[in-house]
């Protein structure tokens, strides 16, 4: 049977996915695919609230890998709207080195 906890897991680790798919985005299809990102950025944002909201609910309480790294997902994909900024030409290298500093 399946809790609302792996539904949860599964959502973030979707979101996991999204992050590098904004990097590939950024490299293969430069400026034309903004629109593109932006609706993933939606999707991303709006899975965070749910996730988090559904491994709350979740009548098991344990902990899981995926559960325990939300924030380096949320790292992750910060770090692919960087990069697909970065590849598309939005900002500069300069701009993106200081926020990683």
């Amino acid at each position: 049977m399946i809790v609302a906890k792996q539904v949860a897991d599964f959502i973030t680790m979707f979101r996991a996915l999204l992050g590098i798919f904004l990097v590939w985005l950024g490299i293969t299809l430069k400026k034309d695919a903004l629109e593109l990102a932006v609706w993933i950025m939606l999707i991303d944002w709006t899975g965070d609230f749910i996730d988090g909201k559904l491994a709350r609910r979740s009548r098991v309480t344990y902990h899981t890998w995926i559960g325990d790294h939300d924030l380096e997902v949320d790292m992750t994909v910060s770090l692919g709207l960087l990069l697909f900024m970065l590849a598309s030409g939005y900002i500069g290298p300069y701009p993106a080195i200081s926020y990683l500093v």
